[in-house]
């Protein structure tokens, strides 16, 4: 999958929210012509011009068909915050329906990604839209949980980056965590470098709902000391974990991947 993901090479919806349509559409054609001249490599991944601001999401809707339809995208990608403010609406709120409803009829999976956050307490912390990412995304986590989302869209799936953001402290039969069985709707990606909390991950979240990540380069391209390699070059750390079996790791590889991202099978 393609992206950009650094916060400070594109405009924002709280300082520039005019550039946003043209720069979505800028971005998803270079990720279409990326696709183009490497198709056995990459499946596009469609960025959305979200407006915070906006009744609902059906702002969104019209760049998401050219995608799907023109350049044959398999997901889209979506921040919960894109104005890092606090004021888009949660994710469980009707103002996201027209997406889900759209991202369900094509049989799209929506990648949920932090975006910006201006919360003034994080100024002291060196990259620090990295903790808005960490909240954005365990928020994301927890509201489809705890309402009705993925009973009003049975058929719609969700992968959220970096493990979900933060991990549960609770029992799983604590009242505190949702109790609803949606495994075959809330999945999450690897994008995670300490080889602890991502071993944690997969054991809590579960290997069924784990899918294989890496950014490259992206924040993993920190030298692992003990392989002297970047944090990125994940898989071979994966397969040393002693709690999967050799099915786990085709799961986590292979056909969790392509149970979320059919489009992958193309490749």
């Amino acid at each position: 999958m393609c992206r950009s993901s650094d916060p400070s090479v594109r405009p924002d919806g709280l300082h520039a929210p005019h550039l946003i349509p043209a720069w979505t559409e800028y971005t998803n054609d270079t990720i279409a012509q990326q696709c183009r001249m490497f198709p056995d490599r990459f499946v596009g991944a469609a960025m959305l011009s979200q407006d915070s601001d906006a009744s609902d999401t059906t702002h969104c809707l019209a760049e998401m068909d050219r995608c799907v339809k023109e350049f044959g995208f398999q997901a889209v990608y979506v921040g919960p915050d894109p104005k890092g403010l606090r004021t888009t609406p949660g994710m469980h709120e009707p103002y996201w329906y027209p997406l889900y409803a759209h991202c369900e009829e094509l049989g799209i999976p929506i990648i949920i990604h932090g975006t910006n956050c201006q919360d003034p307490r994080h100024a002291p912390v060196p990259q620090n839209y990295q903790l808005g990412f960490m909240m954005e995304q365990f928020l994301a986590n927890q509201l489809p949980n705890h309402t009705d989302v993925f009973n009003r869209f049975r058929g719609l799936r969700v992968v959220i980056c970096h493990c979900g953001g933060a991990l549960d402290r609770f029992i799983k039969t604590d009242g505190h965590l949702g109790q609803e069985d949606y495994s075959e709707n809330l999945f999450y990606d690897t994008y995670a470098y300490d080889l602890i909390f991502l071993e944690a991950a997969i054991s809590q979240r579960g290997v069924n709902r784990m899918c294989y990540g890496s950014e490259a380069p992206g924040r993993g391209s920190a030298i692992r000391p003990e392989t002297g390699r970047l944090g990125d070059y994940l898989i071979e750390e994966i397969e040393k974990f002693a709690l999967l079996t050799e099915e786990d790791r085709v799961d986590i590889f292979n056909r969790n991947p392509l149970k979320v991202f059919p489009g992958l099978a193309k490749l």
